[in-house]
């Protein structure tokens, strides 16, 4: 359970609590269980806070600071993260759906089993996040910054990822089918035995790509490069690729 006191605190108004916490650098915040929903907390100090199982739904969070939050099953559902930092956050099993989570960082946070159902992600930083078994199905994520990320096992069927920065992403195992990564970055990506069908990768970057066992059927790979990529055992029955480089 949560600290009561911590959370009268926090309840005072966010200038209170972000005085406190300045006066405090040692605490860590316990807000376990906490219920915060639709609490005003824009531009709170929450770094390295205990938020676990936390009732954050409605809550106004936009510019705080999340970093090294443990928000394991939190319910962020409805919640504004509009430019909020959750660099190093633990969001397993954390409920966003519905949340606002553009121009988010959310850089080397974690965010296994994680519901987005409904949530907007318009131009957060997913660099080097751990985002492995995630549902993101017919999401928008064009011109997104997922570099590094290891989305191992994720569904993103139909999404958009058109002109995303995916370099030295790891989508092994993940269901692609229909999604559109047009003129995106996945120079280095691991795409082993992912599901790829009927994919568009037109004018896409997949220099030096691991495509091993990559299911490729009916794929559009017209004009895109795949200099130095691995399609050991690919199947690239029905795939176009007029204009590809590479191939």
């Amino acid at each position: 359970m949560a600290n009561q006191e911590q959370v009268d605190l926090l309840k005072q108004g966010v200038g209170v609590w972000n005085a406190w916490r300045e006066q405090n650098p040692s605490i860590t915040p316990d807000l376990i269980e906490a219920n915060l929903s639709g609490a005003n907390l824009r531009e709170a100090n929450l770094s390295g806070a205990n938020l676990i199982e936390a009732d954050l739904t409605g809550a106004d969070l936009r510019e705080a600071n999340l970093s090294g939050a443990n928000l394991i099953e939190a319910n962020l559902s409805g919640a504004n993260l509009k430019s909020t930092n959750l660099s190093g956050a633990n969001l397993k099993s954390t409920n966003l759906s519905g949340a606002n989570l553009s121009q988010a960082d959310l850089s080397k946070s974690t965010l296994w089993d994680a519901n987005f159902e409904g949530a907007s992600l318009t131009g957060a930083n997913l660099e080097y996040a751990d985002i492995r078994r995630v549902i993101l199905q017919q999401m928008n994520l064009s011109r997104m910054n997922l570099s590094g990320a290891n989305l191992e096992y994720a569904d993103l069927q139909d999404s958009n990822l058109s002109r995303s920065n995916l370099s030295r992403i790891n989508l092994s195992h993940a269901s692609l089918s229909g999604a559109n990564f047009y003129e995106a970055n996945l120079s280095q990506a691991d795409l082993t035995y992912a599901h790829l069908t009927f994919t568009n990768f037109k004018y896409a970057d997949l220099t030096g790509a691991n495509l091993w066992g990559a299911d490729l059927t009916g794929a559009d790979l017209e004009y895109a490069n795949l200099t130095g990529a691995n399609l050991t055992e690919a199947n690239l029955q029905g795939t176009h690729t007029e204009g590809a480089i590479g191939l």
